[in-house]
């Protein structure tokens, strides 16, 4: 008997900067009430994250005054994985390719919205702060004050737009998400 591996998705933003993979499991985690009942969770796969990423940065964007044409230099590459639990880490590499700094993201696939908010915050920070960073040198570093800042200040003026989950239930075979 053959065994069948699992199929990864993997999804572009329009703009090209972000590109999300993820290999779907699932996990016996999503099942939890305390996962499936709570609309602070963000449930995420990938073309949905590609998606979101781009209207957070344009919020990111607006909220620092940064033209919406401005242009971007480094990929911002997402790993999701099926998550663990709540609080697991998120991990954020800065690795420089030839002339440009590329971010690599390993994000689990369900956690907060304030977690979703500083990832995107904090990479899409870097991103711009090491835009003249040579790649030889150190990547810049970004106060933890300004990454969760700038991401509750995004929340609370564009969340229908930066944070799109994916529906924790079905009713007769139609998805839907709780919304309070």
């Amino acid at each position: 008997e053959a065994t069948a591996f699992p199929v990864q998705q993997s999804a572009r933003s329009v703009s090209g900067q972000f590109q999300v993979t993820y290999t779907p499991n699932n996990s016996p985690f999503y099942h939890r009430p305390i996962v499936s009942t709570n609309t602070a969770i963000c449930r995420l796969d990938a073309p949905l994250l590609a998606v979101a990423a781009e209207h957070f940065k344009a919020a990111l964007r607006h909220e620092l005054g940064i033209s919406a044409n401005a242009d971007w230099n480094g990929k911002i590459f997402i790993e999701l994985h099926s998550a663990r639990s709540l609080d697991e880490p998120v991990l954020i590499a800065s690795q420089p390719f030839i002339q440009v700094w590329n971010y690599r993201v390993d994000l689990p696939d369900m956690l907060s919205q304030n977690r979703y908010a500083r990832t995107l915050s904090a990479v899409l920070l870097l991103e711009m702060a090491n835009r003249k960073t040579p790649v030889t040198g150190r990547s810049a570093q970004i106060p933890d004050w300004f990454v969760d800042g700038l991401a509750r200040q995004i929340l609370t003026a564009d969340n229908d737009k930066v944070v799109l989950s994916v529906p924790t239930n079905r009713v007769n075979s139609i998805a839907m998400n709780r919304v309070d």
